[in-house]
């Protein structure tokens, strides 16, 4: 099962204005996480089924502005968000899949909780502020009628932790009766950062596949994707695909050259301007 950051795209409506108290949420929000490049955390995943319970333990790591790389340990996978763009490995088959993420606001629910903004949201989802007996603050969000597509979820709760405003519970209910539910701990502001975490590393042989065709395989040595991002990076490398510009190569037209003019003047006939 895709975890929460793949699975929470939903089509929506247009919002409508937040409460004082949620505009106020979202205020504060927005000043909490203004100074966080980056950050680290633990997860614990638990899936409830209507049959059984599955749970599994993961890492997390965020690079703004849009980057997130998720590691589960059961069963071993790696999911990268990156704006736009998403990566999953699984290497039990060998395989990595790159696939677009639709470039709407409903997709930034993938970014819940680590984003500075999250009014937009409200494009997609009802949101409402949620309190619970021991204050912690929280948001419920539920996706907005769209008559072309059924949700992926009918609601997702999430709890913040006061110091930050970083997410600490996540509950993700499905309208088939199950739900997720992800324990978030250990949280790391702003360490340090090899360029190498910020990327997939995938040994020989892995087939790399893209619009469900293979687009290539790692060679001798392995493959690293995507591109590195380090905390203060200008974008992720998704963006950096769509704005860097075609260079157009022309042939060069042959050069001519210039007159000389600085050549000093040829000497006079001996006998120019002579009386005949």
């Amino acid at each position: 099962m895709l975890s929460w950051l793949i699975a929470a795209i939903a089509l929506g409506a247009p919002a409508e204005p937040a409460s004082p108290a949620l505009e106020a949420f979202f205020n504060e929000f927005t000043q909490k996480r203004a100074g966080v490049a980056s950050l680290r955390a633990e997860y614990t995943q638990t899936d409830v089924l209507p049959e059984d319970t599955n749970k599994t333990r993961g890492k997390l790591l965020y690079i703004k502005p849009r980057r997130i790389i998720q590691q589960s340990e059961d069963p071993v996978s790696t999911i990268l968000m990156d704006n736009r763009r998403g990566y999953l490995y699984e290497p039990e088959i060998q395989q990595l899949q790159i696939f677009e993420i639709e470039d709407d606001p409903q997709s930034d629910v993938l970014f819940l909780g680590f984003d500075e903004d999250i009014r937009k949201l409200e494009e997609a989802y009802d949101v409402k502020l949620l309190t619970t007996e021991n204050t912690s603050r929280g948001l419920v969000i539920t996706p907005k009628f769209d008559p072309h597509r059924d949700p992926l979820f009918e609601e997702l709760n999430i709890l913040f932790e006061e110091k930050n405003l970083l997410p600490k519970r996540i509950e993700v209910i499905n309208d088939d009766g199950s739900k997720t539910i992800y324990e978030v701990t250990n949280y790391q502001i702003n360490g340090a950062v090899d360029a190498a975490e910020t990327q997939i590393a995938l040994p020989e042989g892995t087939k790399v596949l893209e619009n469900n065709e293979v687009r290539e395989t790692a060679g001798p040595g392995g493959l690293l994707l995507p591109d590195p991002l380090l905390p203060g990076s200008a974008q992720s490398s998704s963006d950096k695909e769509k704005t860097t510009p075609e260079i157009e190569v022309r042939p060069l037209e042959p050069l001519t050259p210039p007159a000389d003019n600085t050549s000093p003047a040829a000497p006079a006939p001996a006998n120019a301007g002579a009386a005949e």
